[in-house]
């Protein structure tokens, strides 16, 4: 095959491992019955998780922001809103024209209006049921 030769000469050898040969995937069968494990599997033990609240409507003004439910689940660390970002609150790729955290006004829908912080995922999805956005 040619591009056999051409890495030869690259690489000045004549014989390689992988490149021009078959090779039998030993991984194949797991990743085709979705039983393959990757990094994002993996949570290491104290990890904390980190979920996003995000707006479900278009251009709506924020009244407020009850997190009181959501922080009495078992296994929530902690939730941050606008109000809790001190300092400069805006983001943006060529202009810092967002809100990192949206705590007066969303724009668009899946705006971020929280952070929330849990032990695990079970718990960050149940805060974010119990969270309350007028």
């Amino acid at each position: 095959m040619e591009y056999d030769n051409i890495l030869s000469d690259i690489l000045g050898r004549k014989d390689f491992l992988v490149v021009g040969k078959n090779v039998i995937r030993t991984d194949a069968l797991d990743k085709a019955l979705g039983k393959a494990k990757y990094t994002a599997d993996y949570v290491p033990k104290g990890t904390t998780i980190l979920k996003v609240y995000r707006s479900t409507v278009a251009h709506a003004k924020i009244r407020s922001i009850d997190t009181s439910e959501a922080l009495k689940v078992p296994g929530v660390e902690a939730i941050y809103t606008g109000a809790d970002i001190t300092g400069n609150n805006q983001i943006g790729y060529a202009l810092p024209d967002q809100p990192f955290l949206n705590d007066k006004k969303v724009h668009f829908v899946g705006d971020p209006i929280a952070l929330i912080c849990a032990k695990d995922e079970y718990a960050a999805t149940e805060a974010m049921d119990k969270m309350y956005v007028d």
